[in-house]
């Protein structure tokens, strides 16, 4: 198997919700993008699935490694690091948000517990931030003046960046407490008087919904921001994309806190058909805005 087809089957069997949106680049964008995808799906699984964290430690070495070949033209081992070179000589990738998100990723095998929202913000620069600020560059280089240094495409991944993470702190509240991981800042915990036992156990409670909220308000916040940055500039059309992705995991938002947070008891998922007709219905609501 080749290293684009590799990442090109990484993405599909991980049933992102960013796989629809994906397929409206054009396909050397596309390419880049899935192998993006597969690059964080390769470190997460090692944090998520590897329960020796001496071993997962060395294997998040052994890709920073694997970085390093990639970005000096040299020859890395992993099929997804070959497939990067593509993508980082096509586009001129940004080489430190790579090793933020393997940074982030450590994170998770040091820390399970965050004091207040700024220990949880620099988490969520790390793991999900970083990952925007090199999409926005396959998304826009080349196709918008100064691309690489434009300070309104940092700031959108920013903000995206931010929502995406904290929906998903949201939305798999259950998976991560199974690991014994609690995303949500102690400062919130004290204040509503929400029970870190409970949580661990899978026991829903009113307190713990309301810690809950805030995380959503601020989530809500976050992809608000980031639209209002793109309306109606020239970077909204390269950002087609991101767009796509926020209209989805805002569903995703949307759903979670019409049930009050309550994550623990039934999970929430969108299948495949909702996220196709969600990316048919803001391609054709952006088609109109474009006119």
């Amino acid at each position: 198997m080749t290293p684009t087809a590799y990442c090109r089957l990484r993405t599909i069997k991980s049933r992102t919700s960013f796989y629809y949106p994906i397929l409206l680049l054009s396909p050397p964008r596309r390419r880049a993008m899935f192998a993006l995808y597969a690059f964080c799906r390769e470190v997460d699984d090692i944090v998520d699935e590897n329960r020796d964290l001496a071993i997962a430690r060395e294997e998040l070495n052994v890709w920073r490694r694997e970085l390093e070949s990639t970005f000096k033209g040299d020859n890395p081992k992993h099929p997804v690091a070959q497939e990067l070179r593509f993508a980082v000589a096509e586009f001129s990738l940004p080489t430190a948000p790579f090793y933020d998100i393997i940074d982030g990723m450590e994170i998770d095998l040091n820390q399970q517990r965050y004091k207040d929202h700024d220990e949880l913000a620099l988490y969520c620069s790390k793991v999900a931030v970083a990952v925007g600020l090199i999409a926005i560059h396959i998304f826009c280089f080349g196709r918008t003046s100064n691309s690489t240094e434009n300070s309104t495409l940092k700031q959108f991944a920013h903000h995206l960046g931010m929502a995406f993470q904290l929906t998903n702190i949201l939305r798999d509240i259950k998976e991560d407490a199974q690991r014994g991981r609690i995303y949500i800042p102690q400062t919130l915990i004290n204040k509503y008087g929400a029970s870190e036992k409970e949580l661990l156990a899978g026991v829903w409670s009113q307190p713990l919904g309301n810690a809950l909220s805030q995380i959503g308000k601020e989530a809500e916040q976050h992809y608000k921001a980031g639209t209002e940055l793109i309306e109606g500039k020239e970077e909204r059309h390269c950002l087609f994309p991101a767009v796509v992705m926020s209209g989805i995991y805002h569903c995703y938002l949307t759903t979670i806190t019409a049930r009050g947070f309550n994550t623990l008891n039934t999970p929430v998922k969108l299948s495949s058909t909702t996220k196709l007709a969600l990316t048919i219905k803001i391609w054709l609501k952006e088609r109109v805005f474009n006119k």
